[in-house]
């Protein structure tokens, strides 16, 4: 059965969708760019100590994605809870731990580039580019920190409601690099300057970003804090998958490295390296589609929404599916055009490219679910399940293969490894959740695997989208009849009754008049049982309002009748949270409760 998707997640989805390919897109952009300068002005032994480089950015991303999404995993689960401050505490404390730690590993890292260098492969048949790789490292060496601190404080202001700000840094970070590359080009600095000019423009990404907590408008914010070790073994403990991910593929690159160059020298080496420039270029959707589902099925784990869960998780596949299909055939159309960017039609590695072009077609749609899985996994905290599949697809799999491939097929078979993996993992992987292959067809739900409790019967939950006046009076008769079904007292439901219908009048009436273009109002509620005390949530797409700020300028109000409705909700509500994300407000309100039967029915009703 198809999940049931309201607008507003749709929209939301969209959203991180968006911020995510945007930000992603300027990265991959730049480092495009690079490759293309560095081929153009430079040539062939450049591009290849690129390539031998590549381990480097690899090692770089370990502590970078390790904090980083095992900080957003946190943090988006205590967004849906609605526990702000605690969202603080964390990113202050993983920022102060991360300064300390890389900024004694960058220093040991530009104390032992040569080392570096011939670790990564400048040896043997690439003895002779051991100098130059150590040139790239040194400019490369001093972005540690800055990209880390970047990776961190992307995902945390993006929950933040900063995603016009996230897409400023790209922009500006990606604009730099160009520039920067231009001005070595010109001034011939070789490439030194190519990795200098990154690591810039990745400080004046950072800078930017740093601008957001200048806004008092933002909820979260960087604090003293005293680093918990208990706090930051969490937070690596969520983010072990991806930083499994980059160990595995540094390992893999250092391998394949060494195994495409002993098998066709520098010239194979060259394709290897345009080949990783397209793979990460035609990976923007998937990575961006994977983000949107990590960030709603997070929020939605914390909240213990499954409905919201399964719409964001049928989404991804759905825009997987789409995009997929739309990139293999643009890239089948324009191989040879994409090709010549890189390499000359005259060059010996042009027939080698354009094999490798159709072996990335070939991996597009595996490699996009598996994304989108690995996602899913860390946005439930199946920390280790992410970690198995990650260390399958990019490390063990891939090397098996592209070992075996390469007897009977030369370089070839190096390439062609890349998409036999992902195919093998994927399939491996849908024949271990349907239970065989009589069992192939099974449901977005199953494909979740969570418990009961994520699914409240229809009688314990009130859930649906409102966006006319009339929908709002219903809604509050919905909530006093939910209330005295679940034997709260008159209080209690007369209070709730009023809390929801004044929120949604407010929303449905003036959610929307301060913005220039006129925007048709949409709220959406859920209202649901904790314990004793009932649960109201309220995502609209209203401009930003928060209730609590509205409560606290109320205590100074002299007349009794002004915002009365907003008194009644202050007054009655045992807590108020509120966040902004993607242009929705999500306001919490929690209504302890009194009994008219005592407890056992309240407990009864739970357990049916």
């Amino acid at each position: 059965m198809k999940p049931y998707v309201n607008d507003l997640q749709k929209k939301m989805f969209l959203m991180a969708f968006i911020t995510a390919v945007f930000t992603e897109m300027s990265q991959i952009v730049a480092l495009t760019v690079d490759s293309i300068v560095v081929c153009v002005f430079m040539g062939e032994r450049e591009i290849a100590a690129v390539g031998i480089t590549g381990p480097f950015f690899f090692l770089v991303g370990i502590p970078a994605s390790c904090l980083a999404v095992g900080l957003q995993t946190i943090c988006s689960h205590e967004m849906g809870r609605g526990r702000i401050e605690q969202v603080s505490r964390w990113v202050s404390e993983v920022l102060l731990c991360a300064g300390i730690i890389l900024g004694i590993l960058t220093a040991v890292i530009m104390l032992r580039v040569p080392q570096m260098a011939f670790l990564f492969g400048a040896r043997g048949n690439a003895a002779d580019l051991q100098g130059t790789v150590s040139q790239y490292l040194y400019g490369l060496g001093i972005e540690l920190f800055p990209f880390v601190a970047m990776s961190v404080l992307t995902p945390i202001i993006i929950l933040d409601n900063g995603s016009r700000l996230v897409m400023i840094s790209s922009v500006a970070g990606c604009v730099s690099n160009i520039l920067f590359d231009f001005v070595v080009a010109v001034k011939h600095w070789g490439l030194f300057g190519i990795g200098l000019g990154s690591s810039l423009s990745v400080i004046i990404s950072l800078c930017v970003l740093l601008t957001h907590f200048a806004d008092k408008k933002c909820l979260i914010r960087l604090e003293a804090v005293r680093v918990n070790s208990a706090d930051i073994l969490e937070v690596i403990r969520l983010g072990l998958p991806q930083a499994a991910h980059a160990v595995a593929s540094m390992i893999r690159v250092w391998i394949l490295n060494i195994l495409v160059i002993v098998i066709g020298g520098n010239a194979a080496m060259s394709v290897m390296t345009v080949n990783g420039t397209i793979m990460d270029f035609v990976d923007v959707i998937a990575v961006g589609i994977a983000g949107a589902v990590g960030v709603l099925a997070g929020i939605g784990y914390g909240e213990q929404n499954g409905e919201e869960m399964e719409g964001a998780v049928y989404l991804g596949h759905r825009y997987n599916l789409i995009s997929s299909l739309v990139t293999m055939g643009v890239l089948a159309v324009f191989i040879n055009l994409i090709a010549g960017i890189f390499i000359s039609s005259q060059s010996s590695a042009y027939p080698l490219l354009i094999f490798a072009i159709r072996c990335i077609i070939a991996g597009i749609l595996p490699n996009a679910l598996i994304y989108s899985r690995v996602s899913y996994l860390q946005a439930i905290g199946k920390s280790q399940d992410a970690q198995l599949m990650e260390m399958a697809v990019n490390m063990v799999c891939l090397t098996a293969f592209a070992f075996i491939l390469s007897v009977p097929f030369g370089i070839r078979g190096v390439f062609a490894a890349f998409p036999v993996s992902k195919i093998f993992v994927i399939l491996l992987y849908y024949l271990r959740q349907s239970g065989g292959v009589k069992h192939l067809r099974f449901s977005v739900r199953d494909f979740m695997g969570l418990d009961d409790s994520f699914y409240p019967s229809v009688r314990n939950m009130i859930a649906y989208p409102v966006d006319t006046m009339e929908e709002c009076v219903l809604a509050s008769e919905q909530v006093w009849l939910f209330c005295k079904g679940h034997h709260f007292d008159q209080r209690t439901a007369f209070f709730s009754s009023v809390c929801i219908e004044e929120i949604l009048t407010n929303i449905i009436q003036h959610g929307n008049e301060e913005r220039r273009r006129k925007v048709r109002s949409i709220a959406e509620i859920r209202v649901t049982l904790s314990g004793e005390d009932l649960i109201m949530r309220v995502r609209d797409n209203g401009a930003a309002f928060n209730l609590n700020t509205m409560a606290r300028m109320l205590t100074d109000e002299t007349d009794p009748f002004a915002a009365i409705g907003m008194k009644i909700i202050s007054s009655a509500a045992k807590e108020i949270k509120y966040y902004r994300l993607y242009g929705m407000n999500t306001t919490i309100i929690r209504i302890g409760s009194g009994n008219d039967a005592g407890s056992e029915p309240q407990k009864k009703n739970e357990e049916e």
